[in-house]
């Protein structure tokens, strides 16, 4: 038995639990301090919400799926505000 005989069927189950666990995570949604930090807030109101790392991630409010407000960042993903 060779040993990319062996390796294959590895390779392939890692394929399909990356597959599955990158689909999981974009049904997850927004975080539950998105939710709480636009409570008593309109759609398009300015809000801001404090991260565990201490970070300050402003927004605005939007509804999401189930209807629900939740604070959409201005600068998603980490990315910093643009330089002028």
């Amino acid at each position: 038995m060779k040993l990319s005989e062996k390796v294959l069927p590895f390779l392939i189950i890692l394929f399909l639990v990356g597959t599955v666990q990158a689909f999981a995570r974009q049904d997850e949604g927004p975080p539950p301090e998105a939710f709480t930090a636009c409570e008593g807030k309109q759609a398009a109101d300015n809000a801001e919400l404090t991260e565990r790392q201490g970070e300050t991630v402003t927004g605005t409010c939007e509804h999401g799926k189930n209807g629900r407000l939740f604070l959409k960042p201005d600068h998603p993903n980490g990315q910093s505000e643009p330089k002028r």
